[in-house]
């Protein structure tokens, strides 16, 4: 029993410092998103005044305010190329490392022109350094440009921690919607709207999109798991102590 007993007390432990390694050691970068049903995904990265330059988007701090002059499609392996993301107004110019906003906060837009069939679920994730005066909203929008829904709020939000060498560490913002009782029928896109705080240094994007709604957001995580087998034998060991 003293040996049963001596195990169990180093499982708990092994236990325990897994999951406070995993809690110490952040995700880098933007969440592998896997979703169910018909999937697409899109991808931004490399947002720079090099690959990225003026006249057509502005690259210096003289022209932060500048309008883009293209939309900025998906830069990276894998996407569907139905999407495009596009400054509105206000900061915005492609800097080093990232989309940086200045003293102004930017209007961004990010559009997918072609959704899919069925759609249910949006995931949207923004790598930065800084944070939102709005959040991103969704409305989805007709083959005539009228609104079939105006504004929608993400119904899961989720934070985690980004790539820890880019300005020092950058946050990853995720936004998740839950459109599966919504007839979409008449959908011919939609537009995902958001207004950024100055300053913000935006590094990367990835729009993700299925036809079954799966909560991602927050990310579903081993630790409830490990946390859950620890008290699990906290709990049998008390029982058998009493």
């Amino acid at each position: 029993m003293k040996t049963h007993s001596r195990t169990q007390a180093k499982l708990t432990k092994f236990l325990v410092g897994i999951s406070l390694i995993a809690l110490a050691s952040p995700a880098l970068g933007l969440v592998n998103i896997s979703l169910s049903g018909t999937t697409e995904y899109e991808g931004w990265s490399d947002l720079n005044g090099t690959n990225f330059p003026g006249p057509v988007w502005p690259d210096s701090i003289s022209e932060f305010e500048d309008a883009w002059g293209a939309p900025v499609g998906a830069t990276d392996v894998g996407s569907a190329n139905n999407a495009f993301i596009f400054k509105v107004g206000g900061g915005g110019y492609f800097a080093s490392e990232s989309i940086y906003s200045h003293t102004s906060p930017g209007q961004f837009v990010t559009v997918n022109s072609a959704p899919l069939a069925g759609l249910e679920t949006v995931v949207f994730q923004i790598e930065a350094l800084g944070g939102f005066i709005a959040e991103p909203t969704l409305t989805i929008l007709d083959s005539d440009s009228n609104d079939l829904f105006t504004a929608l709020p993400a119904d899961f939000t989720a934070t985690s921690a980004g790539d820890p060498i880019d300005f020092g560490g950058t946050t990853v913002n995720q936004f998740q919607w839950d459109l599966s009782g919504l007839d979409l029928s008449g959908m011919a896109e939609y537009q995902l709207f958001y207004i950024g705080s100055p300053f913000l240094a935006q590094s990367a994007f990835q729009l993700d999109s299925g036809t079954v709604f799966t909560q991602v957001v927050p990310e579903p995580s081993i630790f409830a798991v490990l946390f859950g087998i620890v008290a699990f034998n906290f709990a049998a060991n008390r029982r058998r102590r009493s």
